[in-house]
């Protein structure tokens, strides 16, 4: 199994630093140097052994280290990844994809290293953003969440001021944007799961930025796609529409308002959004809107 080279907290800034330890140690990281690269940490140790960035780098290192890709078969394929269809001799269609799994011990010393950052300089979003990414890639969907979740409620407490890697300040004009984007990636990689079970995580992580960001529309849309797909879609309908009454010429929850209307049978109002949606979406919004509205006339 080959070790797989991940980013993580090594290439999210562009902010410049002279060359010191922590640039030394990212050359290493890319060049797959694991001698130098614990050259550099034990110097690095016994120099500035405080240094928030030489925890990152402990945290970089072992994640490197356990971080290993597989071949995996299941009967249903992800949604975030290329597949292999397999067929058989019985016609049973099989997948194969490619997943990453962690060795036991490098990971928790990671984890040990990242969460010693974390309570040391709690104000290091990427302290926090590395954490929930490998939580994300190892399936550790519980503690995602929890992460995520502890972060949101962490910048309300101090008014969305942050700090990132050289304990550089995130730019004031767009800090909320980066944290609010980085928080809906987050819920995408639940939702390319494919899996229902998760919808939970989903509707937690929703429901709270929405409690501190009440104008962030993405959430709405969030907790309203978890409760359509359980087939809620009275309580599902409600998030979108206020969703749109933020931003109502979103072509996302203009269509979530639709495919809503169509399921509670209200073809008048089915009809009404589904030609906003055509109206203002782009050419596969469209497609779908104009398919849609074909069949709901044809039914008139």
């Amino acid at each position: 199994m080959k070790p797989v080279i991940i980013a993580l907290l090594l290439i999210l800034t562009n902010w410049g630093f002279s060359q010191d330890y922590y640039e030394g140690f990212v050359d290493a990281i890319r060049a797959r140097d694991s001698l130098k690269q614990d050259s550099i940490l034990k110097i690095w140790t016994k120099e500035r052994p405080n240094d928030p960035d030489l925890l990152t780098s402990y945290f970089n290192h072992y994640i490197v280290q356990s971080k290993q890709s597989v071949l995996m078969i299941g009967e249903t394929p992800p949604l975030n990844k290329e597949v292999l269809s397999v067929q058989d001799s019985n016609k049973t269609i099989s997948y194969l994809y490619d997943a990453s799994i962690f060795e036991p011990e490098s990971y928790q010393k990671a984890l040990l290293y990242i969460d010693s950052g974390l309570h040391q300089f709690p104000k290091r979003l990427d302290m926090h953003f590395g954490k929930i990414h490998v939580l994300g890639e190892a399936n550790d969907w519980n503690n995602f969440t929890k992460s995520i979740l502890s972060v949101l409620k962490l910048s309300e407490q101090n008014n969305h001021s942050w700090i990132w890697t050289k304990n550089t300040p995130l730019p004031d004009h767009d800090s909320i944007g980066f944290f609010l984007g980085a928080i809906q990636d987050y819920q995408l990689m639940l939702y390319n799961t494919g899996n229902d079970s998760l919808l939970k995580y989903m509707r937690e992580i929703g429901l709270e930025t929405i409690e501190i960001f009440p104008n962030y529309v993405e959430s709405y849309s969030n907790v309203g796609v978890t409760y359509m797909i359980l087939g809620d879609n009275d309580i599902a309908l409600n998030y979108f529409l206020k969703g749109e009454s933020l931003r109502p010429k979103d072509e996302i929850i203009v269509s979530n308002i639709a495919q809503c209307y169509y399921r509670l049978n209200n073809k008048e109002k089915a009809i009404e959004y589904y030609q906003k949606a055509f109206n203002i979406g782009d050419h596969y919004t469209k497609e779908i809107a104009s398919q849609m509205l074909t069949e709901l006339n044809g039914d008139k």
